[in-house]
């Protein structure tokens, strides 16, 4: 390039812009390769991206295929619809079969629970507390004098019993509650509260059982047995004769049955003589209702579930009762599951056209610029194009006439893409008319055991399409990334070289600038040299001048 200076520059001795003149410099060489590299990439960035983008059609429109060719995916399904909802819903799993069932619901199940009355003070006397759940193991809960039922409650709950404790307070005072754990008869509550050891008088921990007793010479031995139900009162009860009545501590009790009077005494217990009864009431009175199982019949058969959610009455079914009794019988049927069917293929389609209509935007050519899109002339999505469209116009034999797509209600535009048929016409059926008269040819069109369905063809070709490291769209991405990184590297080093040309630049053009500005100075000296040497020539004078300073 040619610099020039301007003379009126050099004279004032202004010197010259060294940085607007570098950069003239240096801008004339950006405008070169630089430029073409920079626009380069560019246009790789933007390729790379539509590509990403179609990419990810392709993964979408892979899964949507995936799914129509499960075995046990929305195709094979069925749903189970009851007449009424509000009673019981159900769910259906493949496995199940086809048919109407008739489901009459008595009651749902409920959990046993209980409360104990009032505790004056909110502490208890000293005692235990056995407690069952259906017919599990007995535990026993010790209950010490002065605990409180927030104290007996957390015991419970540390111990996983089988139940939730709480203390639950009203107007009359506290009351321990207890709810169990499991549903249904299962998880019915046997509680046996005991109070603290009785007189000696018996063995036991407020009851007690008195053996060999006999009314009379000729009568037979009974077992009776004491058990305390208040401070005062406690029931009598013979192996023999059943219950005999209630005693009252410190009052004489008969029995005509066996012919016996318990008094207050000490002598051995023996007909007609007296003895005294000394018990402790237990320390909590509870009122307890049981669990009880839900109660159904099935197609006539009377079922009984420890839980409201039924399974194995209908194979492969499942039952959730909601409310009882119901209204007559709940007539359940099983069947295809349209409506995931209709889903499914719906799906399909618009992942379908997703990508067949990114694709077409690339051939489209702009009016304004006579050009087709950033990927016009990309061979890999040219290929893509053609194998999607050699998998979607395949066909099988057979089957009931559902062969192709176009038999199955859906039809291909002009532009490559699809329509679900919503009515049926002449030329072709609605989808819904074909899932509803020949669920199974659906099925069978696009999956099948010899792996030949329009899904199974289909899957084979994605598989291989979006391979990570061999898909057509990743290997085309693969090698956009590879050439910009190369460009990313060219363009850096030819910034790098560009800067110490700069700095090179910038460093002479300051010297010269330097001189510049030093011109004028000289140029007087220089005058006044000339100056001086006529005046010495003219007085017949000679000399040798000095310059202080010089280019």
């Amino acid at each position: 390039m040619t610099i020039s200076l301007n003379p009126s520059t050099i004279l004032s001795g202004s010197g010259i812009d060294v940085a607007s003149l570098v950069q003239q410099i240096l801008s004339d060489q950006k405008a070169g390769p630089l430029q073409e590299w920079q626009n380069e990439q560019t246009t790789l960035s933007t390729q790379s991206g539509l590509l990403l983008g179609i990419n990810n059609n392709l993964s979408n429109l892979a899964s949507a295929v995936q799914a129509l060719g499960d075995p046990l995916g929305p195709l094979a399904a069925l749903t189970a619809t009851s007449s009424q909802p509000q009673v019981l819903t159900a769910s259906a799993q493949s496995s199940a079969t086809s048919g109407t069932h008739q489901i009459v619901v008595n009651n749902l199940v409920s959990t046993s629970s209980a409360y104990t009355d009032v505790v004056p003070g909110a502490t208890l006397a000293a005692g235990s507390l056995t407690l069952q759940l259906g017919s599990g193991s007995a535990n026993t809960v010790p209950i010490t004098t002065g605990e409180t039922l927030s104290q007996l409650a957390s015991y419970i709950n540390g111990h996983n019993l089988g139940v939730n404790a709480n203390v639950v307070t009203d107007a009359a005072g506290p009351r321990l509650s207890l709810l169990s754990n499991t549903a249904g008869q299962s998880g019915s509550l046997t509680l046996t509260p005991l109070g603290s050891t009785g007189a000696p008088s018996f063995s036991g921990t407020g009851d007690g059982i008195i053996s060999g007793l006999r009314g009379g010479p000729a009568s037979t031995a009974e077992t009776i047995t004491l058990t305390a139900l208040d401070a005062t009162h406690f029931s009598v009860t013979g192996s023999v004769s059943g219950a005999l009545g209630v005693a009252t501590v410190g009052t004489a009790f008969t029995s005509n049955q066996i012919g016996f009077t318990i008094n207050n005494g000490d002598t051995p217990f023996e007909a007609g003589d007296t003895f005294t009864v000394a018990t402790t009431p237990p320390p909590l009175n509870f009122h307890t209702v049981a669990g009880v199982n839900a109660s159904l019949t099935v197609d006539g058969v009377p079922i009984s579930s420890g839980s409201n959610t039924v399974t194995g009455v209908i194979p492969g079914v499942t039952l959730n009762l909601l409310s009882a009794p119901s209204n007559g019988p709940v007539q359940l049927t099983v069947g295809p599951d349209s409506a995931g069917a209709t889903q499914a293929i719906t799906n399909f389609v618009n992942a379908y056209n997703a990508i067949v209509g990114n694709i077409n935007q690339q051939y489209t050519v702009d009016p304004t610029t006579n050009t087709e899109g950033p990927l016009g002339s990309d061979f890999a999505l040219r290929s893509l194009q053609s194998s999607l469209l050699s998998d979607v116009t395949y066909s099988i034999t057979g089957n009931n006439g559902v062969v192709n797509l176009a038999s199955l209600g859906i039809s291909m535009n002009d532009d490559g893409t699809l329509t679900v048929n919503t009515a049926s016409t002449a030329d072709s059926p609605s989808l819904a008319s074909v899932l509803a008269t020949n669920p199974g040819a659906v099925q069978n069109f696009f999956q099948n055991a010899q792996q030949t369905g329009f899904a199974n063809n289909f899957q084979t070709d994605l598989n291989t399409l979006t391979s990570p490291t061999q898909g057509i769209l990743n290997v085309d991405i693969a090698q956009n990334t590879a050439q910009q990184q190369v460009l990313s590297t060219s363009i850096s080093n030819f910034q790098l070289q560009l800067a110490d040309q700069q700095q090179q630049l910038t460093k002479e053009f300051n010297q010269v600038n330097s001189s510049l500005q030093a011109y004028p100075l000289l140029l007087q000296q220089v005058t006044e040299i000339i100056g001086s040497l006529g005046a010495q020539t003219a007085a017949g004078v000679t000399s040798t001048p000095v310059l202080t300073s010089g280019l």
